[in-house]
């Protein structure tokens, strides 16, 4: 298993690459992308470098991306993709991708046609749409524009604080559970495909 976290190094200070370079040897979990500059506004182009540098330099089965004030269990993420049968691993959760798949990224030629979205969320969503598999709502993905709290089952919690990581952090290594205690701020729902948008999303108690 192995973590990376995506910087692009465009147009960077002298001041800030020293730091990114002595940085890496503590821990090597940087992935420099120098064609890029790290904006937000720039996010569609540094998820396809990110797409292109995994497909070309890492043999990987799965691939999960997230936003760094994501909280992922990966290892809860990999033993519940361990467990699922071969048919299963072909539905997809959100963030989470896996080979056998055709790298939106690879060759110069696909970098230079697809169409890019201001949203790199959109924009991934559409290089896969062609792909034979099937997309799988799991709630467990706590991954909404806030988190809607603290389950013991999510498996990824997005909008967390430091203190919030930090928080869960000691809770796993010293209780072997995600939360502190359980609180829940909104109610969750699991995507009903077959209803139109307006209906799809049914807000309902007992899912995590």
């Amino acid at each position: 298993m192995r973590a990376r976290f995506a910087v692009g190094t465009s147009g960077l200070g002298d001041e800030e690459r020293r730091a990114l370079e002595q940085e890496q040897p503590q821990h090597g979990d940087l992935l420099l992308l120098p064609g890029v500059r790290d904006a937000y506004q720039n996010l569609t182009a540094k998820v396809l470098a990110m797409l292109a540098w995994l497909d070309e330099h890492v043999a990987f089965e799965f691939v999960l991306k997230a936003d760094d004030d994501s909280f992922a269990r990966l290892d809860a993420v990999l033993a519940e993709l361990r467990a699922n049968d071969p048919a299963r691993r072909r539905r997809l959760s959100p963030r989470l991708l896996l080979r056998p798949w055709p790298c939106p990224a690879r060759g110069p030629l696909a970098r230079e046609y697809l169409r890019a979205w201001h949203s790199e969320d959109v924009s991934l969503g559409a290089w896969l749409a062609p792909v034979d598999l099937q997309q799988e709502h799991d709630p467990r993905f706590d991954i909404e524009y806030k988190s809607r709290g603290c389950n013991n089952q999510y498996l990824v919690t997005h909008k967390q604080s430091l203190e919030d990581m930090l928080e869960k952090h000691r809770t796993l290594t010293h209780k072997g559970r995600l939360c502190k205690r359980k609180v829940q701020l909104r109610l969750s729902y699991v995507y009903d495909w077959s209803a139109s948008p307006s209906q799809c999303c049914q807000r309902k108690e007992g899912i995590p």
